[in-house]
């Protein structure tokens, strides 16, 4: 047979085929090209007894729910009262007890009894990649919520029959949930990919359960008062600001917990950082350019005429405990680049410079840390300028201050990191990352002890003194205090706003010459062995 005729032949016998047919041969197809996790953890969930039971409850009790709910109700109220609310109510905490305690728990636990049956040996010498393997188990979760979804549809189409339905509401509370649950899923699997030791896996369990189920009970007070408020606040444009800045965090925090999760499953050689860094920067511009178009927003639309200093300090906390967390982390790592790591490093040399914050190590991670945090200043300052109201002094000192501390702790941590290595090769980052937390809190719990030992001895302690600017939460509280224009108060606070940022200098420059060794190191260290190489 020629090649024409057979491939006649082929078109022939696949128009034949039904529309069934074809469905069964594209998801025979999707299965052989798709993620290789997602269809080996689809077919263990759908087959073992913990999914079928749940699976099984949640339909036992949606029916239980409408035989008692029409039985109790009666014929009349069922018709024409206003009773869609109460099974809404019931059948939507039936789904979350599924989609964001079950779920995110089951993923959870997939992930560690990779490691509990030895299996996820098996996957690290194949093909898959670690980022595949990660989201090969969110898919599968995914898919687990959607069968959920599923199971209560009919129920909730029989409440769209019933008095008082709101379809609105319906469908923000069900995509609220759908939300909340891969927003769990990734939680649970970043915790999940940390754990690597039994013991740990055996302490973590329990309270990772409970802390499902709690959040479980805390959506019922919200479902409770949204369902009792309606969707009148629907209509209000701030309410959709509000929704838009959740769903922001929502996407963000989940790449960014996505992302820590494949880290830990990398090789140690591997690089781990730069993704990770990226995605925090990214983070960090997407506050700032959020709370600027709130600013302009409240100006156009409302006429506000200024920016009140509160605002302006909460606005400047939010990425502030961003940046700590993200700085602990970054300025505590290993400063050793592996050969893999050297060997990926980008061949344009701008490229290359541009890169240099995001690369492993902790002095690269203190430039990374302290340009941001300066950034942070500039901006919040400059906002201040542009949109603020009332007296800035205050204003102006708050922001000094809460830079000059987070540089001081991100360089301190830096030069513990640093002398660690020295010390010992036996420290490891979490041990820096304790001990600048234990510092970071005795110094903020000085304060306390002076107050107590002068009520001890029968003195009368200052409300505020230089010793108190040892501990950053005492001092930030003050410097906004609307009193500090008291004249002792004042000066204190005033002389503080020169020492701080003296001390925040000498920490940058503790750690200058580092943070420069680790620049040269990226940008020169490949290119004189790529030289060298080529002269030989």
């Amino acid at each position: 047979m020629s090649h024409a005729a057979e491939v006649e032949t082929n078109k022939t016998t696949l128009a034949k085929k039904t529309f069934w047919d074809k469905i069964a041969i594209w998801s025979e197809w999707a299965s052989d090209y798709g993620n290789a996790i997602l269809v080996k953890e689809t077919r263990q969930a759908l087959k073992s007894k913990q999914f079928v039971i749940t699976f099984m409850l949640v339909l036992i009790a949606c029916w239980i729910i409408s035989f008692f709910g029409v039985t109790l109700k009666g014929g009349n109220r069922i018709q024409y009262g206003e009773t869609a609310k109460m099974f809404f109510l019931s059948y939507y905490i039936v789904l979350t007890a599924a989609v964001l305690v079950i779920v995110p728990f089951t993923a959870f636990r997939s992930l560690l009894q990779e490691r509990e049956l030895m299996t996820f040996d098996l996957l690290s010498i194949t093909a898959l990649k670690p980022r595949q393997i990660i989201l090969g188990k969110l898919a599968s979760a995914l898919l687990q919520t959607l069968i959920y979804f599923s199971a209560i549809a009919p129920f909730i189409a029989f409440t769209s029959f019933l008095g008082g339905f709101d379809f609105a509401m319906t469908v923000f509370m069900l995509s609220l949930a759908f939300l909340l649950s891969i927003f769990y899923c990734t939680i649970t699997l970043m915790v999940a990919a940390f754990i690597k030791n039994r013991i740990y896996q055996a302490l973590l369990t329990i309270p990772i359960l409970l802390g499902l189920i709690f959040q479980e009970f805390s959506i019922f007070g919200f479902l409770s008062a949204s369902m009792n408020q309606g969707t009148s606040f629907f209509k209000d444009a701030e309410f959709w600001w509000g929704v838009s800045f959740a769903l922001l965090v929502f996407v963000s925090y989940s790449i960014l917990f996505l992302q820590i999760a494949t880290t830990q499953l990398t090789f140690a050689s591997s690089n781990r950082s730069t993704a990770i860094r990226i995605t925090c920067f990214v983070q960090f511009l997407l506050f700032w350019g959020s709370f600027i178009a709130v600013i302009l927003y409240a100006r156009s639309s409302f006429g506000v005429s200024g920016l009140s200093g509160v605002v302006l300090a909460a606005m400047t906390i939010l990425p502030a405990i961003h940046l700590f967390v993200v700085g602990l982390f970054a300025t505590t790592e290993p400063n050793f680049l592996s050969r893999r790591i050297r060997r990926d490093l980008p061949k344009l040399m701008s490229v290359r410079t541009l890169s240099v914050p995001f690369m492993p190590g902790g002095s690269r991670g203190f430039i990374y840390i302290v340009s941001q945090v300066i950034f942070m200043g500039v901006i919040s300052s400059g906002l201040w300028k542009l949109f603020g109201a009332g007296r800035g002094h205050e204003v102006f000192q708050f922001i000094l201050l809460l830079c000059s501390y987070l540089i001081i702790f991100f360089s301190f941590s830096t030069l513990l990191s640093r002398w660690g290595e020295k010390i010992s090769g036996d420290l490891r980052p979490g041990h820096i990352r304790a001990l600048a937390l234990v510092a970071l809190a005795g110094c903020s719990i000085i304060p306390a002890f002076v107050f107590l030992f002068y009520e001890i001895i029968g003195g009368s302690p200052q409300r505020f003194s230089l010793i108190d600017g040892i501990s950053p939460f005492y001092t930030l509280t003050y410097a906004l205090d609307p009193t500090s224009s008291h004249s002792q108060l004042s000066n204190t606070i005033s002389m503080l706003c020169t020492f701080i940022p003296i001390f925040a200098v000498i920490g940058i420059l503790f750690n200058l010459r580092p943070a420069l060794n680790s620049i040269n190191e990226i940008l020169f260290t490949k290119l004189k062995s790529t030289s060298r190489h080529q002269t030989n």
